[in-house]
């Protein structure tokens, strides 16, 4: 399993978001409290399809990696029509996974507008489920589509907003580090994440390198971080 497998989120409270709104609105879909169709809108990294993921999959429990739970690509689309939509909301109703259906369409602006229309009617006529869209382009959609989701603007965490996440990350690789250490650690970082992964995973090889080395026995802590890159963290 890779470092990245091995820490992508599994679970709402994994997720980071900059806006506490966001958090707080993911948060009600997770819960059920709310079903409108909702749009994921910003830049590329800032977590909008981990949350579409992470969303149905907590939705639907037990359908993760099952074709009841295959999200749908533009690029990748075959269909001519969305009645792959109605047939993972019937197959997730039935097997008892949902009390409604739900699905993700990713970078739902690379459809061409002939297909664009044509969700739109969908969503017009069948109201047994929920779609999970994401974009980089909200402008590439258009107002009438638009209107008929919940549209939630998902920005890039700042440095602070990863410390706790960051904190657990470096937990389960056996380094209990203070928030004020896992700032240090972090210094210089400006990133989505993915980088933030890349970041992390270099800060373990570092910290395990041998001249990190703990003495036979002993709790395995965090070695003299001020020597790391002349005390300026870890820039990989």
């Amino acid at each position: 399993m890779t470092f990245e497998e091995k820490h992508q989120p599994r679970s709402i409270s994994d997720l980071v978001f900059r806006d506490p709104h966001v958090a707080e609105t993911i948060g009600e879909y997770a819960a059920g409290k709310r079903t409108k169709h909702l749009l994921l809108y910003g830049p590329p990294g800032s977590g909008k399809s981990e949350a579409a993921r992470i969303l149905v999959d907590t939705l639907c429990p037990g359908t993760a990696g099952s074709m009841v739970n295959e999200h749908i690509n533009p690029k990748n689309f075959k269909g001519t029509d969305f009645s792959q939509i109605l047939s993972s909301w019937s197959a997730q109703t039935s097997l008892g996974a949902a009390a409604r259906g739900f699905i993700v369409i990713d970078e739902v602006d690379w459809f061409a507008d002939k297909m664009k229309h044509q969700l739109r009617g969908f969503i017009d006529d069948h109201k047994s489920g929920t779609i999970i869209c994401t974009t980089n382009n909200l402008h590439d959609l258009d107002d009438p589509l638009k209107s008929r989701f919940h549209k939630l603007q998902v920005e890039w965490p700042t440095v602070n907003d990863w410390l706790p996440r960051a904190q657990t990350i470096l937990a389960a690789e056996g380094f209990e580090l203070a928030l004020a250490e896992v700032q240090f650690l972090l210094n210089g970082f400006a990133g989505d994440a993915r980088a933030l992964t890349d970041w992390l995973q270099e800060c373990v090889l570092r910290l395990n390198a041998p001249t990190f080395v703990q003495p036979a026995g002993a709790q395995k802590t965090t070695p003299s971080l001020t020597v790391l890159n002349g005390g300026s963290g870890i820039q990989p």
